[in-house]
């Protein structure tokens, strides 16, 4: 909104500028003349005499304008007023959940579920997609690769008041929280507050996704098109992955996050594999070498995306059993290595 007001005001001083130059114009060549020969400006110089024009301009808009500032002011705060942004509200976190620590742990879980919602309407845009082409479409490879509808959006303050206010919030309750939960609780929340983290981390990758992700889908050249929908289809399905379980009625918490751990490993490209199918479509002219060099970091940034969701997934999918019998196993793994090397 600052923006559309300085650009209101820079035209009104132009347009207003402009009338007086019109009006005047005898009087302008006069002065562009006058001032031309006082510096010694040749008189068929025109460029410099152009630009005596234009100072000989700005200062008279100057000095037009300069009295009648607090009425622009007005004016353009009047008809651009200030915009209230829609900043996302916590829907579960309140103080009155400190009498019970189960009750703490409920509320956080559904807060940082209520991220992940947030975060998957903002990562399906970010990807130029619907939520409900994600969730809905029967054929999911086939709608991702005939869809080249690009959704205009103002991304970065979408990740402030949709994303970062509920992270805020939730890092803010979880902190307050320490001091009136038991220790048992503990790590629990640590690990929901890395959930948390977890998906913030995936729009972030999402945001440095979709510059090149946009500009590919519309590119006429088919190969680098396909290598991003193939990018695009491996974060949605994972989306669409995740949400499904969590919408089940009752589900089994370890084949739950097992299965995604499946989906995840099927869904990865390996470094070797992605860097051989692009040294075949280079040697063939296939595509450029600058289109490969975008293709090689997105692929960074689609890989940590499917990361940060399955890690966030199986925080918030586990039982407080499951997460602390997952601990201690990982735990006893690493003294099993640890002893393995001595």
């Amino acid at each position: 909104m600052q923006g559309k007001r300085l650009a209101g005001a820079h035209l009104i001083f132009n347009v207003v500028t402009g009338v007086i130059a019109i009006v005047f114009i005898s009087q302008f060549v006069w002065a562009v003349d006058a001032v031309s020969s006082r510096v010694g400006i040749g008189a068929d110089n025109y460029t410099m005499k152009l630009a005596v024009f234009h100072t000989l301009f700005n200062v008279t808009g100057v000095i037009v304008m300069v009295p009648l500032m607090a009425r622009l002011a007005d004016f353009l705060f009047k008809y651009f007023p200030e915009r209230e942004l829609d900043v996302a509200e916590p829907r579960y976190l309140s103080d009155a959940a400190f009498e019970f620590p189960e009750t703490v742990l409920k509320s956080v879980k559904q807060e940082v579920w209520h991220l992940f919602d947030s975060a998957f309407e903002l990562i399906a845009h970010g990807l130029n997609l619907h939520r409900t082409q994600i969730l809905e479409s029967p054929d999911l490879k086939k709608t991702i690769y005939e869809n080249r509808e690009v959704h205009e959006f103002d991304l970065d303050e979408m990740y402030e008041t949709k994303i970062k206010a509920l992270y805020s919030a939730i890092v803010d309750f979880i902190a307050r929280s320490q001091t009136e939960v038991p220790s048992i609780f503990a790590e629990e929340m640590f690990r929901l507050r890395n959930a948390a983290t977890e998906i913030v981390e995936s729009v972030k990758h999402v945001k440095h996704l979709r510059k090149n992700t946009t500009r590919y889908i519309l590119s006429d050249n088919e190969h680098i098109r396909h290598e991003y929908n193939r990018l695009r289809y491996q974060i949605a399905m994972l989306l669409r992955e995740i949400y499904r379980v969590r919408e089940e009625d009752s589900y089994d918490h370890q084949l739950a996050v097992k299965d995604l751990k499946q989906m995840k490993k099927q869904l990865r490209v390996k470094h070797d594999e992605l860097n051989n199918r692009i040294a075949e479509v280079l040697k063939d002219d296939q595509i450029t070498p600058t289109m490969a060099t975008s293709l090689l970091n997105d692929f960074n940034y689609s890989d940590g995306t499917l990361k940060n969701l399955y890690d966030c997934a199986k925080a918030l999918l586990s039982s407080h059993t499951e997460l602390v019998a997952d601990a201690a196993e990982e735990i006893n793994l690493e003294d099993d290595i640890a002893g393995a090397t001595t």
